[in-house]
């Protein structure tokens, strides 16, 4: 048997490493430290067979530009960190994604089911649509996770329900749950809320994903004179009182009078948010008539969500009304 090259980085994928070279009866076990890319590289250089137990993405980034140099490479064939699936990623690999397949008991893959099984992107979920990462430190934690094919648990309740849509069927790791926070021996959490609950002890903080979908407005009102900080600090604090996050807030109504009023302009902008200002008349439409006296921000809260009913009621602060909408999406 031609002699192969096992390349494997993490604990993980060195055991498969040595388990396969047991199983095979042959083949060099290659640690893969600094940068894999290169490393890979070097190793596809020595003109032998190259099972790579490393992130795909890593792999074909390596691979690309030796196939766009030469036309060709050796046989590069891609494992899971736990052996469960071979796929002959580039060269003559198919028979080698097969023996190594058959070796381990893993199931040899063509090239359409690593994205399947590896799971979505986790940069890429909501980007279409704006959706914001409230904390990104945790984004690598779960990336590596859903590469992994590792549990994860999913908690939405807000936002486009279609999102995983876009990465092909719905990953067979991924799992549905009713609750955040959420409990279990997940290796990941990815969370889409617009809400804020409080914060909790948890030993899934370090390994939550929190994504913020663009799906609050608020309604403002009697600002005549505001200014940017007063306004933040309102909102800021209507947000806290009703357990919601500023990162979802999508838009501000306001009514046409308030349409060039300085702090209220700069707020917007500030955030990267659009401002609304609306006819009198228009916002007369939504004000129930069991309810003279109701505050223009409710109907600009709401005509900027194009919805009919509100989230947070008309909220009064030293020079301001405010109310917040809900957009809604399926």
């Amino acid at each position: 048997m031609t002699e192969l090259i096992i390349a494997a980085a993490s604990p993980r994928a060195l055991e498969t490493a040595r388990r396969l070279r047991q199983a095979l009866g042959a083949g060099a076990v290659s640690v893969i430290e600094g940068d894999a890319e290169r490393m890979v590289q070097r190793l596809l250089r020595q003109d032998r067979p190259l099972v790579c137990i490393l992130p795909a993405e890593t792999v074909v980034r390596a691979v690309a530009p030796l196939l766009t140099s030469y036309g060709t490479v050796s046989p590069v064939i891609w494992l899971d960190e736990d052996g469960r699936y071979a796929l002959a990623l580039a060269g003559d690999a198919g028979a080698w994604a097969r023996r190594i397949a058959a070796a381990l008991g893993a199931a040899a893959l063509g090239a359409s089911a690593v994205r399947e099984l590896e799971g979505p992107d986790v940069h890429l979920i909501g980007r279409r649509w704006g959706w914001r990462i409230d904390n990104p430190a945790a984004l690598d934690v779960v990336a590596r996770a859903v590469r992994r094919g590792e549990p994860i648990a999913v908690f939405q309740d807000a936002g486009q329900r279609d999102w995983w849509q876009a990465f092909g069927n719905w990953p067979h790791h991924f799992e549905r749950v009713d609750a955040w926070p959420t409990e279990g021996s997940w290796a990941g959490v990815i969370v889409i809320s617009d809400r804020q609950p409080r914060p909790e002890p948890s030993p899934l903080a370090g390994r939550t994903l929190i994504f913020r979908p663009q799906t609050l407005t608020l309604g403002v009102s009697g600002c005549r004179g505001i200014t940017v900080e007063q306004l933040d600090e309102y909102c800021q604090k209507l947000f806290e009182m009703h357990g919601l996050n500023l990162l979802s807030l999508a838009a501000v109504g306001t009514s046409d009078v308030h349409r060039h009023e300085a702090g209220l302009v700069a707020f917007a902008e500030q955030r990267e948010i659009p401002l609304l200002p609306y006819a009198a008349d228009k916002l007369a439409l939504l004000c129930h008539p069991d309810q003279p006296e109701v505050e223009p921000c409710e109907p600009a809260a709401m005509l900027s969500a194009g919805v009919t009913q509100l989230t947070v009621r008309s909220t009064q602060f030293p020079n301001a009304f405010l109310a917040v909408a809900r957009r809604a999406v399926r």
